[in-house]
Order: C-alpha cells, then sequence, then structure tokens
C-alpha cells in the first residue's frame, strides 16, 4: 500500500496518480505501508517517517519519483539560497533557446519544486528536452537517486530544525552529488564543501543558471526574473520606498537584503521562533551577523522571534504582529528610506500575501 501524507502540495492529485491512499491517521497508515510519500517540509524525525521506516517501508517523496519516471535528463537545483532563482533563470534561457524542458509551476511563492504535472509530464518527454527541479534539503534527505545534472548553488548551515542537526542538513544537501554516476555532471558553487562523486565536477563561479546552460549547450543570455518575496519592490509610498523580502526566513538571506537595502532602510524582522528554529550554534551566529548589520537601522522585532533580536539588538523597537510592525515602520520612515520586510525567521504564506498586496 502507498500513502501519501494528506498535507503535502496536491495530495489528492499525487495520490489518485500513485493509486495511493491519504489515509486521516498518518501514523498508524504508515505502520502498514509499502511506500510513504512525505511532504516537502517533513522533519526526518517526525512520527510517520519514524513508524514507516521501523515497519520497513520505503520512505520517498515525489521528487525522486519524478527522477524514476524521467524519460529524459534531469536538472536538480540545491544550494541554502538562489535555488529557486537558479531554476527561473536557466528556464528563461531554455525559453529563449527555444529549448524544451518541464518544470514544476504549482508550488507557493513560486518554488520550482517537483508538483503534480510535473510527474506526469516526466515519462513522455524526448529529447533535446530536460527536467528542471528545485531540490530543498527535505527533498533530498528522502532521495536515493541524484540528478544527471546536479547543481550545489552555496552552502552553509541551516535548518537543523527539520534535520536534527547541522550535520544531518548538510548530509541531506549533499545526497544531491550521492548517487550520481560516472556520466553525470556534479556544478559546484564557490565553497561548497561536498565531495562530489564519480561524475564530471565543474566549478562555477557568478550565475549557476549560466553555468546550468553552458553544460547544456545553450547560450548563456542574460535574463531578468522577478520573483515573490524576494528583495521585490512593492511600491512607493510618500516617499517610502516598500521592498518585500519575506522569503528571506533565514538571518543569512536576510542579511544579504539589509546589505542591499542601504543605511536608510526601516527592518522588520521577526515572525515564529517555534520549533527550535535558527536553534544551532552555527544559525544562532548567523542571527547575530544578520543583527549586527542591521546595526544603525530603525528595527521593528515582531511576533515570538521579536525576543531573540532584541537580545542581539536592545535599540529596536517591538510590535505584536507584522501588521503592527508595518504600521510603526511607516511612523518611523521618511521620504527617501526604504521599508524592509526581511523577517530573518518563518513567516506564514498568508502573512507574505497580506504583506504584499496591501501595497
Amino acid at each position: 500500500m502507498i500513502v501519501v501524507d494528506p498535507r503535502s502540495h496536491e495530495a489528492e492529485r499525487v495520490a489518485a496518480l500513485l493509486g495511493a491512499e491519504l489515509p486521516d491517521d498518518l501514523v498508524a497508515a504508515a505502520t502498514h505501508c509499502s511506500v510513504l510519500v512525505a511532504d516537502e517540509w517533513t522533519p526526518v524525525t517526525a512520527p510517520h517517517v519514524v513508524a514507516a521506516r521501523a515497519a520497513g517501508a520505503r520512505v520517498t517523496c515525489l521528487a525522486e519519483l519524478v527522477l524514476e519516471r524521467a524519460s529524459v535528463p534531469v536538472v536538480g537545483i540545491t544550494g541554502t539560497a538562489g535555488k529557486t532563482t537558479a531554476c527561473h533563470r536557466l528556464a528563461a534561457m531554455l525559453d529563449a533557446a527555444g529549448r524544451p524542458y518541464a518544470m514544476g509551476r504549482s508550488a507557493r511563492a513560486a518554488n520550482a519544486w517537483p508538483d503534480a504535472a510535473l510527474y506526469e509530464a516526466a515519462g513522455g518527454l524526448e529529447p533535446p528536452a530536460v527536467i528542471v527541479m528545485e531540490l530543498t534539503s527535505s527533498h533530498l534527505a528522502f532521495m536515493a537517486r541524484s540528478p544527471q545534472i546536479a547543481v550545489v548553488t552555496c552552502y552553509w548551515a541551516d535548518h537543523a530544525e527539520l534535520h536534527g542537526s547541522v550535520a544531518a542538513y548538510r548530509e541531506a544537501k549533499a545526497r544531491i552529488l550521492a548517487f550520481q554516476t560516472e556520466d553525470d555532471i556534479a556544478l559546484l558553487g564557490p565553497g561548497v564543501p561536498f565531495a562530489p562523486g564519480p561524475g564530471r565536477v565543474v566549478r562555477f563561479e557568478g550565475d549557476p543558471a549560466a553555468a546550468v546552460a553552458r553544460v547544456l549547450g545553450v547560450e548563456a543570455v542574460d535574463v531578468t526574473v522577478e520573483l515573490p518575496h524576494r528583495f521585490r519592490q512593492l511600491a512607493v509610498v510618500g516617499g517610502i520606498r516598500i521592498v518585500d523580502d519575506s522569503m528571506a526566513a533565514t538571518p543569512a538571506k536576510a542579511e544579504r537584503g539589509i546589505r542591499q537595502a542601504g543605511p536608510r532602510a526601516v527592518l522588520l524582522a521577526g515572525g515564529d521562533d517555534a520549533g527550535g528554529v535558527h536553534g544551532s550554534p552555527e544559525e544562532q551566529a548567523a542571527l547575530v551577523r544578520a543583527c549586527e548589520a542591521a546595526r544603525g537601522l530603525r528595527v521593528v522585532a515582531f511576533g515570538s522571534a521579536a525576543r531573540r533580536i532584541v537580545a542581539v539588538l536592545p535599540g529596536a523597537e517591538v510590535a505584536a504582529d507584522l501588521e503592527r510592525a508595518v504600521a510603526r515602520g511607516l511612523e518611523l520612515a521618511g521620504p527617501g528610506d526604504t521599508l524592509l520586510l526581511a523577517p530573518m525567521f518563518p513567516l506564514t504564506m498568508a502573512e507574505r500575501e497580506a504583506f504584499s498586496s496591501r501595497w
């Protein structure tokens, strides 16, 4: 019996394609299934994952099932940052070259995660088509296959809360290379510390999409992609530039936006501090660095994470939630300033959409 986590994106459609069940009691079903298809954001220590493995079931995810079904080469792109942008930039280059490809388009916030449509299309493609997939660490943790063209944009410690430790997070990321063969290619960005497999290794600087395009024999043209919630200017209100960088839900990503916004920014930072997020020593150090980058800015911290930001930036103001933080940020900002939402901590998609849609 195949079981699909009912919380997964497009769970009903995926279950129908696989002939699988969507159980009400996932843990109970996991104890007697033969295959468990995990959700994209499932911790490896989740009770239903532990139960399935203890029962001898295979634990997999839709990304691995796409790889098994694929009739053409798969470009898998991972990295602690930049993977979504790299996928969309590569897609734009393939479009410009007239090269056929398939990529998931239905995931939240423009993430290029595998989806049901990609699974359906994967078996019917013919060369020179390729498949493009964004692979998070929580895809890779459940995969025992590697894509033919494996790309790692960058790496630093992150998401210990999903994997149990930074070492386990690193191991999950490295699985994108672990099962490659000598006919495969690994493209590794600057400083990526993973030991490649037997395939050809290409080290690249700069744009990972351009590096993939060159490997595919496609011209690496200059393309611009605008993706939601990734340092995107939404409006200018009363001379104040409103910038949505709300996908910067980790300190290192937020630090980039803070530096890009410049010294006249009013920073809105905070979100959900539940579940041990950013709890490892490496991630706590990244939080300190991000807050140090914000020193001298006007900062409004919000949500349950506010206390951790104020501990590093004692001059920060505190608001109960994002809505109140926005109101206070607008009071602090003036013409020529930037109101920047770079939270450092997780936000819900509803919060991101509410911020972006109000302008």
